[in-house]
Protein backbone atom coordinates (compact mmCIF):
# COMPACT_ATOMS: atom_id res chain seq x y z
CA UNK A 1 0.00 0.00 0.00
CA UNK A 2 1.57 3.18 -1.12
CA UNK A 3 1.20 6.33 0.42
CA UNK A 4 0.41 9.58 -1.23
CA UNK A 5 2.43 13.02 -0.08
CA UNK A 6 0.17 15.67 0.05
CA UNK A 7 1.14 19.12 0.98
CA UNK A 8 0.06 20.35 4.04
CA UNK A 9 -2.62 23.29 4.14
CA UNK A 10 -2.15 26.36 5.84
CA UNK A 11 -4.37 26.37 8.21
CA UNK A 12 -5.06 29.22 10.62
CA UNK A 13 -6.67 28.57 14.66
CA UNK A 14 -6.82 31.40 16.63
CA UNK A 15 -6.34 31.01 19.96
CA UNK A 16 -9.41 31.40 22.25
CA UNK A 17 -7.59 32.85 25.12
CA UNK A 18 -5.36 35.36 22.86
CA UNK A 19 -6.81 36.69 19.99
CA UNK A 20 -3.37 38.26 19.18
CA UNK A 21 -1.91 34.69 18.15
CA UNK A 22 -2.69 32.54 15.74
CA UNK A 23 -1.33 28.71 15.45
CA UNK A 24 -0.21 27.63 12.28
CA UNK A 25 1.33 23.99 12.86
CA UNK A 26 0.08 22.32 15.84
CA UNK A 27 2.33 19.81 17.26
CA UNK A 28 4.51 19.50 13.90
CA UNK A 29 8.00 18.92 13.49
CA UNK A 30 10.51 21.88 14.63
CA UNK A 31 12.12 21.69 11.15
CA UNK A 32 9.10 23.54 9.47
CA UNK A 33 10.18 26.74 11.24
CA UNK A 34 13.44 26.76 8.81
CA UNK A 35 10.79 27.42 6.05
CA UNK A 36 11.21 31.01 4.62
CA UNK A 37 7.86 31.66 3.30
CA UNK A 38 6.44 31.70 7.14
CA UNK A 39 5.48 35.44 8.42
CA UNK A 40 8.44 37.30 10.29
CA UNK A 41 6.58 37.55 13.14
CA UNK A 42 6.10 33.43 13.65
CA UNK A 43 7.55 31.82 16.59
CA UNK A 44 8.45 28.25 17.38
CA UNK A 45 7.14 27.59 20.46
CA UNK A 46 8.66 24.48 22.88
CA UNK A 47 6.24 22.76 25.62
CA UNK A 48 6.29 19.41 27.35
CA UNK A 49 3.27 17.58 26.50
CA UNK A 50 2.09 14.42 27.71
CA UNK A 51 5.65 13.11 28.67
CA UNK A 52 7.22 14.18 25.10
CA UNK A 53 8.66 17.68 23.85
CA UNK A 54 6.08 18.98 21.70
CA UNK A 55 6.09 22.31 18.80
CA UNK A 56 3.65 24.80 17.60
CA UNK A 57 4.59 27.66 14.89
CA UNK A 58 2.89 30.40 16.15
CA UNK A 59 2.09 34.06 14.63
CA UNK A 60 1.88 36.78 16.86
CA UNK A 61 1.79 40.60 17.13
CA UNK A 62 3.32 41.12 20.37
CA UNK A 63 6.03 38.22 22.21
CA UNK A 64 4.37 38.89 25.26
CA UNK A 65 0.74 37.53 24.21
CA UNK A 66 2.94 34.46 23.10
CA UNK A 67 4.02 34.02 26.39
CA UNK A 68 1.32 34.75 28.11
CA UNK A 69 -1.05 32.27 25.88
CA UNK A 70 1.72 29.30 26.29
CA UNK A 71 2.53 29.64 29.73
CA UNK A 72 -1.84 30.18 30.78
CA UNK A 73 -2.26 26.63 29.17
CA UNK A 74 1.00 24.89 30.32
CA UNK A 75 2.48 26.70 32.67
CA UNK A 76 5.42 24.70 33.96
CA UNK A 77 5.85 22.31 31.30
CA UNK A 78 6.42 25.72 28.96
CA UNK A 79 9.71 25.91 27.62
CA UNK A 80 10.59 28.18 25.72
CA UNK A 81 9.83 30.49 22.31
CA UNK A 82 12.07 31.55 19.11
CA UNK A 83 11.77 33.26 15.60
CA UNK A 84 11.50 31.06 12.84
CA UNK A 85 13.25 31.88 9.60
CA UNK A 86 10.14 33.27 7.94
CA UNK A 87 10.87 36.33 5.91
CA UNK A 88 6.85 37.07 4.64
CA UNK A 89 5.18 40.16 5.81
CA UNK A 90 2.55 38.86 8.02
CA UNK A 91 -0.21 41.38 5.65
CA UNK A 92 1.16 39.14 2.60
CA UNK A 93 0.98 35.61 3.68
CA UNK A 94 -0.99 33.05 2.78
CA UNK A 95 -3.10 35.22 0.26
CA UNK A 96 -4.02 33.35 -2.48
CA UNK A 97 -2.30 34.18 -6.05
CA UNK A 98 -5.29 33.32 -8.33
CA UNK A 99 -6.16 36.29 -10.87
CA UNK A 100 -9.38 38.17 -10.36
CA UNK A 101 -11.68 37.47 -13.53
CA UNK A 102 -12.61 40.80 -15.40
Amino acid sequence: MSEEITEEKKEEKKSPSNPGCCIIHEDCDPTLATDKKLPYTSFLVEYMKEGRIGYDITMTSKESDLFDMYYDFYKKDFKSFKQTEGRVAPNLWNRSTSKKKK
